[in-house]
């Protein structure tokens, strides 16, 4: 079989935006929690994210924002200038963003030849332009044309005319891209403030504002006050949905994404527990909302890496019960990727044969669909576990802070195992990479399928990452017998994540 080749690589994220159980014992020993072995702390990472193919869902990307455009029922429109003004909406709601930037330039125009530059219309439409621009990916060209809308708008409407919280926000999300997050927070808390003035402490219309915000704060290390924000964005929901509505499950699974990414592994199964509970309530115990909740929680037993993982395995089934007790209600894919996750979590716990039954399972159903060429998908071998992570312990600490990796080739054997380990390139010392070797013979993989069945495949490649965090009380130095030093909190253990 043709070597298949893997890219496996984390770093660091942005915000995550975008949107019961019953213990059953592991059978055997797995996966190695080294937390409950201090012993070997220094030998072997915790598994993070980074080390669960399958299992661990990759972050999503937050949408890009798009603030709704104030008022124009005052506003003095042309029908010249109103023919482009709807193309241009268009453009925006389609993401043809070079083409928003076109029509914005000949709405300028336009205002020019009907109304004048001084004419306040003129600082309306260069906010447009600048929003054209921050969505095509060009932030710098953005900042003037929002300069210039707000000191015109500003000028023509006063202060706090609704119609700055467009440019405003605008301005603020194109400091962002540059990196200038304290800037941009000045600007995106001013525009939720007139959202506010306006419309009241708990308006809508603010929601993506918020999202911008909590970004920035993220990015300079405020992350209660990220938290926070997100728990606003559920509060707007509950106030104008309800709090038993099903409307405010996006602003749930957001904020337990976010606790989960951070290490507070508590509050986020207390969302999804309340999640759950909310369906239940409601009578949807089998669908796309309670498959998101319970694969959430699942992901978050799995990475809380505590005595309670198994429950993970547990909820699993229960997934994947769910969705053939009500194959209606699912498409065929997620049939069979339900399935395929069973089988998977199964390995993770050494259950080798119901491992088997489940990828049978999603093989027969493969059969059935043609959304995606499963015969192809399901020949490649699919990292589910991949072993200990170095740490920098072990590395040394001239290592914080840089890229490790190590290239490997080996053989994946029908268990899943790995075998016939050996480094092709790596920037790690021949101890490390020895020792890297011994830990990748841990890894479980999701054997090739052929015809339902696993089978070996004799060259597989992966590179492999490995983080290089700080340790907690790296820099300081002792004084008397005291250091003075204060433990990271969870909020400043940041994960690395899937590029």
């Amino acid at each position: 079989m043709a070597a298949a080749n893997t890219m496996f690589r984390f770093e660091s994220r942005a915000l995550l935006f975008t949107l019961v159980v019953l213990g059953v014992a592991p059978t055997a020993d797995a996966i190695r929690f080294p937390h409950l072995d201090y012993s070997a702390h220094l030998e072997r990472g915790l598994p993070g994210p980074e080390s669960f193919g399958t299992l661990v869902d990759p972050p999503r990307e937050a949408e890009p924002m798009a603030v709704p455009p104030g008022d124009r029922s005052d506003r003095t429109i042309t029908p010249g200038m109103d023919a482009v003004i709807v193309r241009y909406d268009e453009a925006l709601a389609e993401r043809r963003y070079l083409d928003a930037i076109g029509l914005a330039e000949q709405l300028l125009e336009q205002i020019e030849t009907d109304l004048g530059r001084d004419h306040v219309e003129y600082s309306h439409a260069l906010s447009d332009l600048g929003a054209a621009h921050h969505h095509a990916g060009s932030p710098q060209a953005a900042i003037e044309p929002l300069r210039a809308s707000i000191r015109g708008i500003s000028a023509a409407e006063g202060i706090y005319s609704p119609n700055l919280v467009g440019p405003q926000a605008y301005l603020g999300a194109a400091l962002q891209a540059l990196g200038e997050h304290r800037d941009a927070l000045d600007e995106l808390t001013r525009a939720q403030h007139l959202t506010h003035r306006h419309d009241g402490a708990l308006n809508l219309d603010q929601l993506k504002i918020v999202h911008a915000k909590a970004a920035s704060l993220e990015a300079t290390g405020e992350f209660w006050e990220t938290e926070q924000l997100l728990r606003l964005v559920l509060r707007v929901n509950e106030h104008h949905y309800g709090a038993t509505a099903l409307e405010s499950l996006p602003a749930r699974w957001q904020l337990a994404e976010w606790l989960t990414h951070y290490q507070r592994y508590q509050p986020a199964l207390s969302v999804y527990g309340d999640a759950i509970r909310l369906l239940e309530s409601k009578g949807e115990t089998a669908g796309p909302a309670m498959l998101q909740a319970m694969r959430g929680m699942a992901q978050t037993y799995l990475l809380q890496q505590s005595v309670d993982v198994d429950r993970g395995l547990t909820l699993t089934r229960e997934i994947a019960a769910m969705i053939e007790a009500a194959p209606d209600r699912f498409d065929l894919p997620t049939r069979i990727q339900a399935q395929l996750e069973l089988g998977d979590w199964l390995i993770l716990f050494d259950r080798e044969d119901e491992a088997w039954e489940a990828y049978e399972r999603a093989w027969a159903l493969a059969r059935d669909d043609n959304s995606q060429d499963w015969t192809a998908f399901l020949a490649e071998p699919r990292l589910i576990y991949a072993g200990p992570n170095l740490t920098v312990d072990f590395m040394g600490y001239q290592v914080i802070g840089t890229e490790v990796y190590n290239d490997f080739a080996f053989r994946v054997r029908p268990d899943g195992r790995p075998s016939h380990v050996k480094v092709l390139d790596s920037n790690l010392s021949v101890l490390t990479r020895r020792r890297s070797i011994a830990f990748l013979r841990d890894a479980r993989f999701r054997p090739a399928l052929a015809s339902g069945a696993p089978v070996s495949t004799r060259e597989h490649r992966l590179r492999r990452y490995y983080p290089t965090p700080a340790p907690d009380d790296y820099g300081q130095v002792s004084f008397n017998g005291s250091s003075g030093y204060v433990p990271m909190s969870n909020y400043e253990r940041r994960w690395p994540t899937v590029r």
